[in-house]
């Protein structure tokens, strides 16, 4: 399966498509469908016309290689005392509510 964004851009001398049973090209709520029925249009088709310009093609990812980041996680050793030390006094701790009952006292 190909997925793409805003815009999908297939340069080549020759592009085959093989859908095997049967290909649909959906485009402003119009469509054309190829099967070994035949080909089928929502709309009449005319001659004429001319192909739309799109926007350029821009590189998904960059040329130059750049290494990734190290991601660290920060040490959890303080918290988990002091949840431990909670957990055995039986009294929660809340730091707004020491600091609130610090400024009433």
């Amino acid at each position: 399966m190909i997925q793409a964004g805003a815009q999908a851009h297939v340069t080549a001398a020759n592009v085959v498509i093989d859908a095997g049973m049967s290909l649909t090209l959906e485009a402003g709520g119009q469509h054309l469908v190829i099967n070994a029925s035949g080909i089928f249009s929502s709309v009449a088709i005319v001659q004429g016309g001319a192909p739309m310009p799109g926007v350029p093609v821009q590189p998904a990812l960059s040329l130059v290689p750049v290494a990734a980041q190290a991601l660290i996680a920060p040490s959890l050793a303080t918290q988990k005392l002091a949840l431990t030390q909670a957990a055995q006094q039986a009294a929660p701790i809340c730091a707004v509510c020491q600091k609130l009952a610090g400024m009433t006292a």
